[in-house]
């Protein structure tokens, strides 16, 4: 009983201290924050998804393990890749990508991937990409279609998975100013893939 007194009610106060400030309180800026490990490398932009994260030690880490803490999946790593082992807060993600700094004379298009046979799962960020479609040419009856690339690859910048049936998944692609007009006929196309062509 003595050793319960000593080492058992202490365990129980920091125990539900821990579960009262993950439950319920709010952090101010410069206060607590979560942390999270990264449990892989993470490209710039990268889209938080389940086993992603993991919780270091400390007292609150029994707490949010038994809350299963998933706050964060859906949501987006800010700044540049991390690598393995990184340890982040909760201010490190936002719910959308920063699409703030794309190339100099660049601009950003988002392709909503239901128009693909890839699923989301299978882009990369910072991977490159080259857009194809098919033109239709001629008068008819004697029309054809001439398959058209963007044979500069592209860049994605960001990819997001919807997190639920409200909204689309989409990539978010740099398109240089040079390849406007093209990328535009691409984008109006009623045909048209795009093709990953090698990781970042």
């Amino acid at each position: 009983m003595r050793k319960f007194l000593v080492f058992g009610i202490p365990a129980l106060v920091a125990f539900g201290v821990g579960l009262y400030r993950v439950a319920t309180v709010r952090p101010k800026e410069g206060e607590y924050s979560a942390k999270w490990v990264a449990s892989r490398a993470f490209a710039a932009n990268h889209q938080v998804q389940q086993d992603d994260l993991r919780v270091p030690g400390g007292i609150d880490a029994v707490v949010r393990l038994l809350l299963e803490d998933e706050s964060l999946n859906g949501a987006h790593v800010k700044g540049a890749a991390h690598p393995a082992g990184a340890v982040l807060r909760d201010a490190d993600f936002d719910r959308r990508p920063d699409l703030s700094k794309p190339m100099p004379h660049a601009q950003i298009y988002f392709y909503v991937t239901k128009e693909d046979s890839t699923p989301i799962g299978g882009w990369t960020e910072g991977a490159s990409i080259v857009p194809c479609y098919l033109k239709t040419e001629g008068k008819a009856p004697a029309t054809k279609q001439r398959a058209i690339c963007i044979h500069t690859p592209l860049r994605i910048l960001a990819i997001h998975k919807a997190q639920n049936t409200n909204e689309a998944s989409w990539l978010a692609i740099e398109v240089p100013e040079k390849f406007r007009c093209t990328f535009a006929e691409f984008a109006m196309a009623d045909k048209r893939t795009l093709y990953q062509v090698n990781p970042p």
